[in-house]
C-alpha cells in the first residue's frame, strides 16, 4: 500500500481557511473542528464536503501522466457514517456533481474504512471528492488518504533548494516544519529528501544545520540566479542518487503535503513524462484563498500568469484551476525539475533576479503541470517597490527577447526603451532613468557582459541609484509631511473621466508639462502625494514637487521637476537609438545566440561563483 495524497486538515501554522479543506454544513453549527487532535466531531445531519482545493483528487492529471487508474479511500473513523464518492465536472457552464458511489459505516471504537473505485473509463474530465455525513451524535473523523496497492514504478529522490538573503524569520519557520516532518521514520520524505539552504548573506548559523538532511552553503550575492545554480551544482555533484531538485523560495510558507504529493505523484509518473516539471502554483500569504498564479506565458514580450486571483474555496475556481493550457515556465516560489533536465552544459543564466525562472523553464519545461493542492504562499508584489529591479527586469526582458522571440526586432526595443523613459521622467525618477539606461547599455555589449563582470559589485553600484528615502517621522520635519488627505486627492485623480479627457489632450501636447512655464506650476506649499506602487503621470502634471510614498515601510522620498534632466536625457535618447538602428542591436542579438552556452555550463559558473 502507498498513499497518493493525504486528506489534509486545517494547521494553524499553515492554513486555517476551512473552505479549502472541508465544506462544513451542520444545521446547528455544531461540528467541532480539534487542530490539536486533528479530527472532527460530528452530530447527526452534519457532514463534511471534500470537493476543495486540498482534498479533491484530480483523477485527469493522474491519468494522463501516471500508471494509477483506480482510486483507494482510507479513513479513520468512529460512529455512524454515510460516506459518498462524487464526481464533479464543469458541463455547458454547468458545474455536475454525479454520486458514483456510496457506503455506510457503523462503529463504537476507532476503525479503518475502505472504498475503491476504477476511472480508467473516465469520459469527463474533472475532480473525485468524499461527502462524509455523521447518521449520529458524538462521531468522530479522524482523516485518511488516497492510496494504491499498486508498485511504485519510480525511486524518487529530491533536492530542496531555498536561496536566502537575510530572510532568517521566513528560513527558520520552514526549517522548523522540515525538520518535524524529517525526522519521523514514517514519514515518506524520510530519507528522501534533503534540502540545500544557499546563504547568499553568510548571515545564518551553522550550528543551527546540524541534521544529516540540511546543508547550509554560504555564497556570493550574486542574486536568486547564483544561489540556485550553485545549489543545483551541490546537488549534481553529490553522492546522493537525487532523481529531482525542487527549488523553493526564501519568504514563501509551504506545506509540506505539496512536497509528499509531488513526490507521490512523480513515483507513478509514466516513462513517457520522466522529464516532467511539476510547478506549484503561487498563493496569496496574506489573503490565503487567493491565487497569484499557476504557471505563467511568455508570449511576445508580454507575461501573462495563468489563472491568477482565482478564490480557492470556490468550486468554481477550483474546477477551471484543473483545466490545462499552455505553459511557458513554474515561477521558482515551488518548482520541481528532473535531474534528466540538468546537466554540465545546461544550468541557469546569470541574471541576477528577474528572469532567471523564465528563461530556464522556456528553455527545459517540454511538458509542466499544475495540480489542485501543489502550492506555496507568496506575498504579493504589486504593492511592493524596489527601483533596483527596473534595472534587471529591463535587461533580463532583453535578454529573453533576444534568445526566444524572433518577433522582437530593433524597432520594439526602442519602442521599449522610449516608453520606459516617458513614464520615468513623467513620474520625476531620474534615477530610474539611469538604470533604464544602464540596462540597455548592459544588454548590448552581449554575452561578454556577464561573462567579465562581477555581479555583487554590479549590484552594490546599481543600489547607488535607490531613492533617499526618510521614514514618515523623518518627513514631519521637512516641508513636505507624508498627509493621507493628500495621498487621496492623488487617489482620486485616477478615476477623473470627462475632467480627464481634457487634461489628457493638455498633457500629451505639453509632455506632461515639461513644455510649460514653471510660472504655471503649483508652488512647494501645494506639493502633492503619491503612492509609489499607483502613481500615475496625471498625478504629477503642473506640480513642481510630488512626496512618494512606500506605505507598506512608512517611508518617502520627495521629487522635483527637472527640466534639464528631461533635455539631458532626450540627447542620450537619441545616441542610443541611433547606436541600436545602426546595428549594434543585432550585433548583441547575434552574441546571446551564439554564445549563450559559455555563460550556462559548470565550467563557468565555478569561476563566476568562486567555488574551489
Amino acid at each position: 500500500m502507498n498513499i497518493l495524497q493525504r486528506i489534509l486538515m486545517p494547521d494553524p501554522k499553515i492554513c486555517t481557511r476551512d473552505d479549502m479543506y472541508f465544506r462544513i454544513q451542520s444545521d446547528e453549527k455544531d461540528i467541532i473542528y480539534n487542530s490539536e487532535q486533528q479530527e472532527y466531531h460530528l452530530n447527526k445531519g452534519d457532514y463534511l464536503t471534500g470537493n476543495t482545493y486540498f482534498n479533491c483528487f484530480s483523477s485527469p492529471k493522474w491519468s494522463k501522466y501516471t500508471i494509477i487508474d483506480k482510486l483507494k479511500i482510507h479513513l479513520d473513523l468512529e460512529g455512524k457514517f454515510r460516506i459518498s464518492l462524487y464526481k464533479s465536472f464543469i458541463s455547458d457552464e454547468n458545474i455536475i456533481n454525479n454520486k458514483i458511489k456510496e457506503k455506510y459505516f457503523d462503529s463504537s471504537i476507532n476503525e479503518h474504512f475502505n472504498l475503491e473505485y476504477d476511472f480508467s473509463l473516465d469520459q469527463f474530465n474533472g475532480i473525485y471528492y468524499l461527502k462524509i455525513e455523521s447518521l449520529e451524535d458524538n462521531s468522530i473523523f479522524r482523516g485518511g488518504y488516497y492510496y494504491s496497492d499498486q508498485e511504485v514504478l519510480n525511486d524518487i529522490k529530491i533536492g530542496v533548494v531555498i536561496c536566502t538573503f537575510k530572510r532568517e524569520k521566513f528560513i527558520y519557520k520552514n526549517l522548523e516544519l522540515f525538520k518535524h516532518i524529517l525526522n519521523k521514520e514514517s514519514s515518506i520524505l524520510f530519507n528522501k529528501l534533503e534540502v540545500f539552504i544557499i546563504d547568499n548573506a553568510r548571515s545564518l548559523n551553522i550550528e543551527d544545520f546540524q541534521e544529516k538532511y540540511l546543508h547550509l552553503i554560504p555564497n556570493k550575492n550574486l542574486g536568486g540566479a547564483g544561489g540556485f545554480t550553485r545549489g543545483i551544482i551541490e546537488i549534481l555533484e553529490s553522492k546522493s542518487n537525487f532523481t529531482h531538485i525542487l527549488l523553493m523560495d526564501d519568504d514563501a510558507l509551504v506545506d509540506l503535503s505539496s512536497i509528499e504529493k509531488t513526490m507521490n505523484f512523480l513515483k507513478y509518473t509514466k516513462k513517457e513524462y520522466q522529464n516532467l516539471f511539476i510547478s506549484g502554483s503561487t498563493l496569496r500569504l496574506d489573503q490565503q484563498n487567493i491565487q497569484l498564479e499557476s504557471a505563467a506565458v511568455w508570449n511576445n514580450n508580454t507575461l501573462f500568469n495563468l489563472k491568477s486571483n482565482l478564490n480557492l474555496e470556490k468550486l468554481r475556481d477550483i474546477l477551471y484551476n484543473e483545466l490545462d493550457e499552455s505553459k511557458s515556465y513554474g515561477a521558482w516560489v515551488f518548482n520541481c525539475i528532473p535531474i534528466s533536465k540538468i546537466s554540465d552544459k545546461n544550468l541557469p543564466l546569470p541574471l541576477f533576479v528577474r528572469g532567471d525562472d523564465m528563461e530556464f523553464g522556456i528553455r527545459n519545461s517540454e511538458e509542466l503541470l499544475t495540480m489542485n493542492g501543489i502550492c506555496a504562499w507568496h506575498a504579493p508584489l504589486h504593492n511592493k517597490y524596489s527601483s533596483f529591479m527596473l534595472y534587471y527586469t529591463i535587461r533580463n526582458q532583453l535578454v529573453l527577447n533576444a534568445l526566444y522571440d524572433k518577433n522582437f526586432t530593433c524597432n520594439a526595443a526602442t519602442t521599449l526603451l522610449f516608453r520606459n523613459i516617458i513614464r520615468e521622467l513623467f513620474l520625476y525618477r531620474y534615477e530610474n532613468i539611469e538604470l533604464i539606461f544602464k540596462a540597455y547599455e548592459d544588454f548590448l555589449r552581449g554575452v561578454p557582459f556577464f561573462m567579465k563582470t562581477d555581479a555583487e559589485t554590479l549590484h552594490k553600484d546599481i543600489m547607488k541609484y535607490s531613492p533617499n528615502f526618510m521614514s514618515f517621522s523623518e518627513l514631519s520635519r521637512t516641508d513636505f509631511p507624508f498627509l493621507y488627505h493628500k495621498l487621496n486627492q492623488s487617489l482620486s485623480q485616477l478615476h477623473w473621466r470627462k475632467k480627464e479627457k481634457i487634461i489628457r489632450i493638455l498633457r500629451i501636447f505639453t509632455l506632461n508639462g515639461y513644455l510649460l512655464p514653471m510660472s504655471l506650476f503649483k508652488k512647494d506649499s501645494k506639493y502633492a502625494v503619491v503612492d509609489l506602487c499607483r502613481a500615475k503621470p496625471v498625478n504629477f502634471f503642473l506640480n513642481r514637487t510630488v512626496l512618494q510614498v512606500d506605505l507598506e515601510n512608512s517611508r518617502g522620498y520627495i521629487t522635483q521637476i527637472n527640466k534639464t534632466e528631461f533635455i539631458k536625457t532626450w540627447k542620450r535618447f537619441i545616441k542610443l537609438y541611433l547606436y541600436m538602428k545602426s546595428g549594434g542591436y543585432q550585433k548583441a542579438i547575434y552574441s546571446y545566440k551564439k554564445n549563450i552556452h559559455k555563460i550556462s555550463n559548470i565550467q563557468f559558473w565555478k569561476k563566476y561563483l568562486q567555488m574551489k
